[in-house]
């Protein structure tokens, strides 16, 4: 196993008390995530398909595959990797006003792209990465690009092509050092599709009291499909 992943839906009402665990698995080419649902209008727990390379993430419009959450995830088996090199450029990095309590989500979400007054780039080392969909293989993406900040090796950037070679969506971790976890955290990620005008965004915490815990203990049972129903009740 690679991780757990436990959350709960609060809103809208009508999906308020569904909850879901993942278990993230190391190889997935081997062994696909493992995902349930607990339904709260069925009352029961149950198995839900994996989703996968571009079976597309649920509540994001259409804008985001599975693969493409977190800028990558999943397995990797589909597309021929080819490390470009090092290069310096132009990237969200120490996103801090971003992710300021001060800034109700209303101030961050603009028309066509988010309010750029809070954002941040710094010009910065990355390592840029090339996936080309292998012959045979079947992907909306036919090639995506990827780039690494070379301090955290965290993909800070990402664009995709369609099957013309034209570039179809661009996506962007607006990162920070978080002091207490002494780790890398996201106060958004962004994925803008330039076909439509539309973009899609995750990971928001402004108008959350806590939005990060690093002192919880639990264990892998709170992760197990059995605990899913107390986790989910309205």
């Amino acid at each position: 196993m690679l991780y757990y992943l436990s959350y709960r839906l609060t809103a809208p009402s009508r999906q308020a008390g569904d909850a879901v665990v993942l278990h993230e698995t190391l190889d997935q080419v081997a062994q696909p995530r493992l995902s349930w649902l607990y339904s709260s209008s069925q009352r029961r727990v149950r198995r839900i398909p994996a989703l996968v390379y571009d079976d597309i993430t649920p509540g994001t419009a259409s804008l985001r595959t599975a693969d493409s959450r977190d800028m990558f995830n999943g397995a990797p088996d589909l597309y021929q990797w080819t490390l470009v090199g090092k290069k310096e450029l132009h990237v969200p990095y120490n996103s801090y006003r971003l992710a300021s309590p001060l800034l109700g989500y209303a101030a961050l979400i603009g028309t066509g792209h988010v309010n750029p007054q809070p954002t941040r780039y710094e010009l910065h080392r990355v390592w840029e990465v090339v996936g080309t969909l292998k012959p045979g293989a079947k992907h909306i993406y036919a090639s995506r690009r990827y780039y690494l900040d070379e301090d955290s090796w965290a993909i800070v950037e990402a664009d995709f092509f369609d099957h013309q070679g034209r570039l179809w969506r661009t996506a962007q971790a607006h990162s920070y050092y978080h002091v207490t976890g002494q780790t890398l955290v996201n106060a958004m990620e962004a994925i803008y599709d330039l076909r439509s005008g539309r973009y899609q965004l995750s990971g928001l915490t402004n108008e959350q009291s806590r939005p990060y815990a690093f002192d919880v203990r639990t264990s892998a049972s709170y992760f197990s499909p059995g605990a899913l129903r107390s986790q989910g009740l309205r």
